[in-house]
């Protein structure tokens, strides 16, 4: 199973009047999911192309975040393992272009690289009968009516 997606724009938010701060820009992203016979693997990636905002151009970036998840207890929980931005890649960094004669670089480097392991549990009874049609004296009154 993938799914996928894009975008493309064209930005024009430059604030300069050279206007040398209009750009394309991309965005792209990708989810998998490959079912085994005993567990499921994911892997979904994003990557980001230099953009613009305003008087700032925005470096590209890429994110890639895997998973495992695995039915435990006899269906009843299920057991999952993810990793997100394998690689370390998420890094932002902005450069100010030329506004009033201040040029500028600046970069953001957030913790995005995070383990999780979630244990979810399924409370209740699989076994639940399904719920009985009841007719009431009004199936009687729509055939009548010729309504459905």
């Amino acid at each position: 199973n993938s799914v996928g997606g894009f975008y493309i724009n064209y930005d024009i938010q430059g604030v300069n009047t050279n206007n040398q701060n209009r750009r394309v820009t991309g965005y792209f992203t990708s989810n998998n999911t490959i079912a085994f016979k005993k567990f499921t693997a994911e892997l979904r990636g994003v990557y980001r192309s230099p953009f613009a905002s305003g008087i700032f151009k925005m470096n590209s970036f890429i994110n890639v975040a895997a998973g495992l998840s695995k039915p435990v207890f006899k269906n009843k929980a299920t057991l999952k393992l993810n990793l997100s931005d394998l690689f370390d890649t998420q890094i932002f960094e902005n450069t100010v272009i030329d506004f009033q004669q201040v040029n500028g670089v600046f970069t953001n480097k957030p913790e995005t690289r995070f383990v999780n392991l979630v244990l979810t549990w399924k409370f209740g009874n699989k076994n639940v009968k399904a719920v009985k049609v009841r007719k009431t004296g009004i199936e009687s009154e729509k055939g009548r009516m010729g309504v459905e």
